[in-house]
C-alpha cells in the first residue's frame, strides 16, 4: 500500500514520508493511476493539505485542506 499510494521504497521510508515527497507523488499521478488505487483500496476520496493541486476534482475545501472525489 504504501509503495502504491505513496511512492515509498521500504529501503527508505523515512526519506520517503516527507510531506514533499508526497506531494509530488500524489500531483504526478494520472486519472488512471487514481482509478487504480479506488478499485484496489475501495478509496473514494483523497484529502491532501490545500495548496497541493492532483488530478482530481475537487469537491470541498477550506482554508487549510482539500477534499477530491475519485471517479
Amino acid at each position: 500500500m504504501l509503495k502504491e499510494l505513496y511512492g515509498i521504497k521500504f529501503t527508505k521510508v523515512k526519506e520517503y514520508l516527507r510531506e514533499e515527497n508526497i506531494k509530488k507523488e500524489f500531483e504526478s499521478k494520472t486519472q488512471n493511476d487514481w482509478m487504480n488505487i479506488k478499485r484496489k483500496f475501495n478509496a473514494k476520496y483523497v484529502i491532501v493539505p490545500g495548496n497541493w493541486k492532483i488530478n482530481l476534482k475537487v469537491i470541498l475545501q477550506n482554508e487549510k485542506f482539500k477534499t477530491y472525489i475519485i471517479q
